[in-house]
């Protein structure tokens, strides 16, 4: 991919992710500030970029490996059927969902500042944030303090990240204490 310089922003690909900076909303400041990227990220100030948990589908101590989860039912960590359940299969870190969506809940305590978040993710899967139609490297407004509902449907995924920036940025693998 070719890059170009975007003003004070640092190096934007032409897919548009940033390269070696994750970008925060400043409230204070009402602008996009850019952060150097360091190992863990930052979403905020504080924290890790990616929100989301076990993006990599690589943990499930409930050892739940079916492959149809009803309403509500959890599989691997952190992932659960939604609203109709959800019909899916595992190959490696990429899911399959054939029938219905695969949700998470992601802590309101996580949205460290008022602003727009963007979620990315590999594949062909459509997402919802909190039931709204979400298109891979769009944004949407979230708040502290609440939870906030991810859920892909009909397609492949792997990589899901959702994370305070303008841009869609390089997927961060969290480390496998922390998941």
């Amino acid at each position: 991919l070719n890059t170009f310089a975007l003003g004070d922003l640092g190096n934007v690909t032409e897919a548009g992710r940033a390269e070696g900076y994750a970008l925060a909303w400043s409230t204070a400041a009402a602008r996009w500030e850019p952060r150097p990227q360091t190992g863990g990220g930052s979403s905020g100030r504080f924290g890790l970029r990616n929100l989301i948990t076990n993006a990599t589908f690589r943990i499930n101590q409930r050892r739940n490996f079916a492959t149809t989860l009803g309403a509500g039912v959890y599989g691997y960590d952190r992932w659960r059927g939604g609203a109709s359940g959800c019909t899916y299969s595992v190959s490696g870190s990429i899911l399959t969902i054939t029938a219905g969506s695969l949700a998470q809940t992601i802590n309101g305590a996580s949205i460290t500042e008022t602003g727009p978040y963007t979620l990315s993710w590999e594949g062909t899967a459509a997402a919802t944030i909190n039931g709204s139609p979400v298109v891979n490297g769009g944004q949407v407004m979230l708040s502290p303090s609440e939870n906030v509902v991810v859920a892909f449907s009909g397609g492949t995924l792997s990589k899901p990240q959702l994370e305070q920036n303008p841009l869609p940025t390089p997927f961060e693998q969290r480390p496998i204490e922390l998941e």
